[in-house]
């Protein structure tokens, strides 16, 4: 019962916390854990990152060094 009637409440607080660039990892009963700043995954990039790679390997080339 308690979970139903608190679902719209998780939901516009998840809304709240994404509209300020947060992250929902997790609800503990009536406690959040956010975290803010956490790079955003995006499938595209790592394909073309592999791709690369891929290119370096068949040309016979050294990797270059990673940046931080």
């Amino acid at each position: 019962m308690f979970r139903r009637s608190s679902r719209p409440v998780a939901e516009r607080v998840r809304s709240e916390l994404e509209r300020f660039g947060g992250t929902v990892e997790k609800f503990i009963g009536d406690a959040v854990m956010a975290v803010f700043g956490t790079p955003v995954v995006r499938e595209a990039l790592a394909f073309y990152r592999s791709v690369g790679v891929t290119r370096y390997i068949r040309q016979g080339e050294a990797l270059p060094a990673a940046t931080a």
